[in-house]
């Protein structure tokens, strides 16, 4: 299975280290040349693609069999309230800090997702959904 190849976490940390490093460089370049911008552009583009795919599984994957649902409907409520605000909140950060400033603050929220994954971030890819509730810090694993 392809989509079994890579390490859930790593892929995470990795995702959230390029999007930081190409927010903040476009953020931080002022005078950037065109060809710059696109190239930062495009690294940002092909790494939020990829890891849009693990939005669908790596929350299912960590939480036990007996809150998956919940979990994962709560995972997915907290991001649409964020995206939501970050739509509302986009063009009142642009008219108060400019067009870089705002970048700059997108690369610290982007900076905050990396730190919380190598902290926090579990690893799934080598667990069967089932011995998910093992792998949760202060869960008791069941009983044989």
């Amino acid at each position: 299975m392809v989509g079994n190849r890579v390490r859930r976490r790593a892929f995470a940390i990795v995702s959230f280290l390029v999007l930081a490093v190409t927010t903040a460089l476009l953020g931080l370049w002022v005078n950037a040349p065109a060809a710059g911008v696109i190239a930062l552009f495009a690294a940002f583009s092909f790494t939020i693609s990829a890891a849009a795919g693990l939005c669908a599984v790596y929350p299912s994957e960590m939480f036990p069999t007996a809150v998956r649902a919940s979990g994962v409907g709560l995972v997915t409520a907290l991001s649409r309230i964020g995206a939501a605000a970050g739509t509302f909140l986009l063009p009142m950060a642009i008219d108060t800090v400019g067009v870089h400033g705002t970048t700059l603050m997108v690369a610290g929220l982007l900076t905050a997702g990396l730190l919380a994954s190598i902290v926090w971030a579990p690893e799934t890819k080598t667990i069967a959904l089932g011995e998910a509730r093992e792998h949760v810090p202060g869960q008791a694993s069941p009983s044989p």
